[in-house]
């Protein structure tokens, strides 16, 4: 196998990694959008504030995954910004 075919391989993995990493995104976006129209609708039925709570909790939890998996991407594309600096 030649470097650029090595180099072909390894760009054919980073993007499978970061659509697989922005499709994760999307999923917590959307989780985040869902429960917040649950919330919303509990509050303006006056569903118990425990309901409510849940929801919010659930919000919280997915805005946390949306942090982590956006602060791995920042510390690929540093890694890769330095990488090709040091090839030059």
């Amino acid at each position: 196998m030649s470097s650029d075919d090595s180099l072909d391989k390894s760009l054919v993995d980073q993007c499978r990694s970061d659509a697989n990493q922005l499709h994760e995104l999307r999923n917590i976006v959307n989780a985040i959008s869902m429960n917040t129209e649950v919330a919303k609708l509990k509050i303006e039925n006056s569903q118990s504030s425990q309901e409510v709570f849940e929801n919010l909790n659930r919000i919280l939890n997915e805005c946390k995954k949306f942090s982590s998996i956006v602060s791995l991407l920042r510390q690929q594309v540093d890694i890769s910004d330095k990488t090709n600096q040091n090839s030059r």
